[in-house]
């Protein structure tokens, strides 16, 4: 069976020899590069191609709670260890705070211990990553319709809720429409339902496409629209989003060889 390879960054200061970090990962299933210098070491960061990264606090020009800081600031996810050569609890937890995955004592580092910790900082982020995908998934199937991608019932009348208390704290306003599609049923009965779920995807492209960004429009029944405009909206604006939406709306739906209006 194979042993996957993690393609490593390490950074540590040049000719170190035999005490150097890359000395000790000799043997070990790691694809290094190398980076000598601060400016280095953030480029290669920056550029997010790599697996993990294991920094040595003497790398020169660098400071290490700084870079981390920077780094995670640029949404840069990857784990990172830092090799120290004291460590309170504090600085260690400073370290931690600003981005890195783990503090290592220079005098505890050893092979097993090098990598024991970078496999470690691996697997944790990626079982995050699975979890952070999986909580977006379930929130999708929650909060979306599968079928159009628009919002569903419960997140409009959250936002609406939201975009209420802000209308009244401000003293704006705020507009919500309604559409509904004549004789849906009619066409999902004669035409059958994949001509109907086609029209539906249809309809929710020409309201996204009609109204502005800041603007939410969500499917809020089987054949039922709805669109909010937030704070700030006057009611002359409503009337002229209504009618955008009313003429987009009106154009003929053409599916295969069926037209429908």
């Amino acid at each position: 069976m194979s042993v996957e390879r993690l393609k490593l960054l390490l950074a540590e200061p040049s000719g170190r020899n035999g005490t150097s970090l890359n000395h000790a990962l000799a043997g070990t299933d790691f694809e290094i590069e190398t980076a000598f210098n601060g400016s280095q070491a953030l480029v290669a960061l920056g550029n997010g191609a790599f697996d993990c990264a294991l920094i040595d606090s003497h790398l020169p020009a660098f400071d290490e709670i700084d870079a981390l800081r920077e780094i995670r600031g640029r949404g840069v996810g990857m784990p990172i260890v830092v090799v120290v050569d004291g460590c309170d609890t504090q600085r260690g937890r400073t370290l931690i705070e600003a981005g890195a995955s783990d503090c290592l004592l220079r005098h505890e580092v050893t092979p097993e211990r090098l990598s024991l910790s970078l496999w470690n900082a691996v697997r944790a982020h990626r079982a995050f990553r699975q979890i952070a995908a999986s909580e977006q998934r379930l929130a999708q199937q929650l909060l979306y319709d599968h079928l159009t991608r628009l919002p569903n019932r419960t997140l409009f009348f959250d936002r609406l809720e939201q975009a209420l208390a802000t209308a009244r704290r401000t003293q704006s306003q705020v507009a919500m429409l309604l559409l509904d599609l004549n004789d849906f049923n009619t066409i999902n009965q004669t035409f059958g339902y994949r001509i109907g779920d086609r029209l539906l995807e249809i309809a929710a492209s020409r309201l996204t496409g009609v109204l502005r960004d800041s603007d939410s429009v969500a499917r809020i029944g089987d054949d039922e629209f709805a669109a909010l405009l937030p704070t700030g909206a006057s009611e002359a604006g409503a009337v002229k989003a209504a009618g955008k939406l009313l003429e987009n709306m009106n154009r003929v739906f053409a599916i295969d060889e069926h037209r429908f209006t």
